[in-house]
């Protein structure tokens, strides 16, 4: 398993924790959805300081943290140091997976690509004759650059999902957001034969370079 898809599976434990349906903490569920807005040099983005002060989302965080602390040595030079030493990018970026996931009421599993595509005959998500989200719409999701376009799209998202999304692949493609997670997503949007993406040593994998351009 590689550390993103240890941290999706924290992610996914953290929203599960916080429950579904009748079972949810619905108070806990609110207080992210209703975080202020700071403004900041992005545009106006979910205030990552009164984040902090929620018990829900320093769970999250901690969480993603122990992750990267277990980052083997070869990865020390990488963008796990980085992401290990909270730069703006993460949480930034793990405030809007928090406040995204907020707002799903039922985690389906199986893959975003399927789910907004033509589906598949295996899996959660059931073939169409057409794709759920049009391909403009798939281009526009491929080429997100700032944070609130990542926040306006989450939301946008589980909305089109009618609050039905996989938790996992969504916090991937907010959370991170490269060239890996956008080839995922197009791969299972079209249902496109063999590995669902590149390998990872093949491609840059540095959200906090992306960030910075």
């Amino acid at each position: 398993m590689t550390d993103r898809s240890e941290i999706a599976e924290e992610i996914s434990s953290w929203r599960f924790q916080l429950g579904y349906g009748s079972r949810a903490d619905r108070g806990a569920l609110a207080r992210l959805r209703r975080l202020p807005l700071a403004e900041t040099d992005a545009g106006l983005l979910p205030d990552c300081g009164y984040a902090a002060t929620l018990s829900s989302y320093r769970s999250l965080r901690a969480r993603a943290i122990r992750v990267i602390s277990k980052a083997p040595p070869h990865h020390q030079a990488s963008w796990m140091t980085d992401f290990a030493r909270a730069t703006g990018w993460f949480d930034e970026r793990l405030v809007i997976v928090a406040v995204t996931l907020a707002y799903i009421k039922d985690d389906p599993g199986g893959s975003l690509g399927r789910a907004l595509g033509r589906g598949s005959a295996f899996g959660p998500h059931a073939l169409r004759q057409s794709p759920l989200l049009a391909e403009r719409r798939l281009t526009h999701l491929l080429r997100l650059r700032t944070p609130a376009e990542r926040l306006n799209a989450g939301r946008r998202i589980v909305r089109l999902l009618k609050g039905s999304a996989p938790v996992k692949d969504l916090a991937r493609l907010l959370l991170f957001g490269d060239e890996r997670e956008r080839w995922r997503l197009v791969s299972a949007y079209y249902n496109l034969p063999g590995p669902i993406a590149p390998d990872e040593s093949e491609i840059d994998t540095n959200p906090a370079q992306e960030h910075a351009s």
